[in-house]
């Protein structure tokens, strides 16, 4: 069983294994007159698999007019921010990711599984993000 845990959209890519890229800023409700403090989360790593294979299909449409339909075929067109790093989509992060195309390839679905969590990103840059409460 699924649960939704966040709708997100428009998350920055960033290397996911350094584990300082695990996290977000969060208030400090005990005194919030502080800095918010950091807090680190395992839904950042599908997020940050799937920003990069979001960014990776649309470098690969922009070279070959249609998106790919084999997750090693985006290898060669992992963004370089922060770091050029293809093992995102080898499984180094999180499983090996899926990706779904329809007949001509032009709109793609990609989906991740890392750390208890379920994320799905599309064409249009809809990130979806599922906690496994399995």
């Amino acid at each position: 069983m699924l649960d939704v845990a966040s709708r997100v959209s428009g998350v920055g890519v960033s290397m996911c294994r350094l584990p300082k890229n695990f996290s977000f800023w969060a208030p400090n409700a005990n005194s919030p007159n502080l800095l918010p403090k950091v807090v680190l989360h395992s839904l950042m790593l599908p997020c940050q698999v799937a920003m990069s294979i979001y960014y990776a299909q649309h470098n690969y449409k922009d070279a070959h007019g249609r998106y790919a339909k084999k997750i090693s075929l985006l290898v060669p067109y992992v963004n370089d921010y922060p770091v050029r790093d293809p093992e995102v989509f080898l499984g180094a992060c999180s499983e090996k990711p899926r990706i779904e195309t329809n007949a001509d390839a032009s709109t793609f679905k990609a989906h991740i599984k890392a750390k208890g969590y379920r994320a799905s990103i599309c064409c249009k840059r809809i990130l979806e993000v599922r906690r496994d409460i399995t």
